[in-house]
């Protein structure tokens, strides 16, 4: 009988580990369709803008529900927010894309470290958004290759990606009038995002 208890659970283990496996790849490659497919829509001139006003604490609290409730090690992306909320002018699907990139990014390539954390900045005639992990961070020497498309840092070789996740969102922030930058140490990698309250018509 123990010995058969001891067969079940090992298959019950391998059935796990199987299952996780699978349920990995399936999300390595909806991420990659997903990037290729809104990458091919801006590269053929084909990405349409609708700009729409909105709140931004509203549609984060909703994208945090959407995509970030339930992560697999249990971590939560930690809120900050400075300054007075103001209405802001933006594409909200092209906002998704920018934001889902950079937190993913955030939680992948910080494994078994703190909470990333997302800090927005309400400025007199900008909002900033900060998107901090305390990861694995990225090498000095590589940093000028970060926005090309499919690169991927050399300490990332063990950990699933498609490489056009950076590229994306600075496609992305400058067709909302924005700009992006990162800035990575040995404690930290931010990523900076800009953009004007309102787009020019």
């Amino acid at each position: 009988m123990h010995n058969l208890f001891l067969f079940f659970n090992t298959q019950k283990e391998d059935v796990k580990t199987i299952t996780s496996r699978i349920t990995s790849e399936v999300d390595r490659m909806t991420e990659l369709m997903n990037n290729i497919l809104i990458f091919g829509e801006n590269e053929s001139n084909n990405l349409k803008i609708d700009i729409k006003k909105l709140f931004f604490t509203d549609f984060i609290e909703k994208l945090i529900e959407t995509y970030y409730n339930n992560e697999k090690d249990g971590r939560k992306l930690m809120l900050e927010f400075i300054g007075t909320e103001r209405e802001i002018e933006s594409d909200e699907r092209l906002l998704i894309h920018i934001l889902t990139n950079l937190i993913s990014n955030a939680f992948k390539y910080s494994k078994d470290c703190a909470n990333p954390k997302l800090k927005i900045n309400f400025m007199e005639n900008s909002y900033k958004i900060e998107v901090i992990d305390y990861g694995i961070g990225i090498l000095p020497d590589e940093n000028k290759h970060l926005f090309k498309s499919f690169f991927r840092g050399s300490n990332t070789a063990n950990i699933k990606g498609s490489g056009l996740g950076l590229i994306v969102a600075k496609q992305f922030t400058e067709l909302l009038n924005g700009n992006i930058a990162i800035n990575s140490s040995s404690e930290n990698t931010i990523v900076v995002l800009e953009f004007p309250y309102y787009q020019k018509k």
